[in-house]
């Protein structure tokens, strides 16, 4: 009798734990992430809000030839093929939902406040246009929530593929794409789809984790992997800085995933603020755009100085980057709360 008393005292003190752990730390310490990945999408989306505000040309083409390949190895890392119909509900749910919330209130922000100090050639009629079409020329009023639309493309098209053809079909013909991308010349089209070549990067991100475990190059000491991981930073800086940026545009972006995912491993259990970061990227890449706009010009008119100064300022620039996250996680946590379905998030259940 004893004994049962004590399971039962045990097992209502572990309950009792998880509920206070739930409650300060929040959900993420109940349901499980892959550290690492969060960490990686950490270090992407700060890379973006970066190449927005900083006026630094060799800096900011680099940042270009980083985050965007980073994102789509990852998204191709991390899919799953289902069954077609399943997968253009689940994403519509995850992205469309979130691209839709966000582009109408920003909108609606642009029209009767931001529109006051920044002007765009477009029309309302247009921006709805460029809404409801995903068309990356119609979206000025907030032109970052063009990859949205295009994730959603990438991800149903190469679902699609795979459920009609093969799991290596898919991949030849992403690639293909990509590797045709520098030799045609095709205009801005709706979802951005003429985007190729990050589509290669995404099939080589799915062949990545369907091939890890023969792929193997993470066994190796820590102080191995940082100086592996840095000299590839490194090289990839001076190549791109200093030789043909075409034909090294693939080899910089794919050894920038190899280096940051290196970083990645190596302090996945050590970093918060990276994990936090890249949990939320979404509403990041959603918001950070009104928000650092309206931090620059705050920090302008304080400074008696223009907004090019700001940005060209790599310390300003920081500072901005920081605020605007902080007003970007404090935005996530409401919305949260709100609705989690606005963030492309499932409802917890109670």
């Amino acid at each position: 009798m004893k004994m049962k008393f004590c399971l039962v005292k045990e097992k209502m003190l572990k309950i009792f734990i998880k509920k206070f752990k739930k409650l300060w730390l929040g959900d993420d310490i109940i349901k499980k992430r892959i550290e690492w990945i969060d960490v990686f999408k950490g270090f992407a989306i700060i890379m973006v809000v970066y190449g927005h505000i900083l006026f630094n040309n060799k800096i900011v083409n680099l940042l270009y030839t980083i985050h965007l390949p980073m994102f789509m190895f990852i998204s191709g890392y991390l899919f799953k093929k289902e069954n077609i119909n399943v997968n253009v509900k689940r994403k519509s749910k995850k992205i469309i939902i979130p691209y839709l919330f966000f582009s109408i209130i920003e909108l609606i922000y642009f029209v009767f406040i931001e529109s006051k100090f920044r002007s765009i050639k477009l029309t309302p009629l247009q921006c709805i246009i460029g809404i409801l079409f995903g068309y990356y020329d119609y979206l000025e009023f907030n032109v970052h929530l063009w990859y949205l639309p295009f994730f959603y493309f990438v991800i149903v098209m190469y679902n699609f593929l795979q459920n009609k053809t093969s799991a290596k079909v898919s991949r030849i013909i992403f690639i293909v794409l990509g590797i045709i991308y520098p030799f045609i010349k095709i205009n801005n089209l709706p979802f951005s789809c003429n985007r190729f070549d990050l589509m290669l990067y995404f099939a080589i991100g799915n062949f990545y984790y369907n091939n890890k475990s023969k792929i193997n190059i993470f066994n190796h000491s820590k102080l191995f992997d940082f100086v592996i991981g840095t000299i590839i930073i490194v090289f990839v800086y001076i190549s791109y800085s200093y030789f043909n940026k075409i034909g090294l545009y693939y080899i910089s972006g794919l050894l920038s995933i190899l280096a940051f995912m290196i970083f990645s491993k190596l302090i996945e259990k050590k970093d918060i603020i990276l994990k936090k970061v890249g949990k939320i990227s979404l509403v990041i890449l959603c918001i950070h755009g009104p928000i650092y706009r309206v931090f620059i010009k705050i920090m302008s008119t304080f400074l008696n100085c223009s907004s090019d100064q700001i940005r060209r300022n790599f310390f300003y620039a920081t500072i901005i980057v920081i605020l605007t996250l902080i007003v970007c996680n404090l935005i996530y946590i409401v919305l949260k709360k709100i609705n989690p379905i606005l963030i492309g998030e499932k409802k917890q259940n109670v």
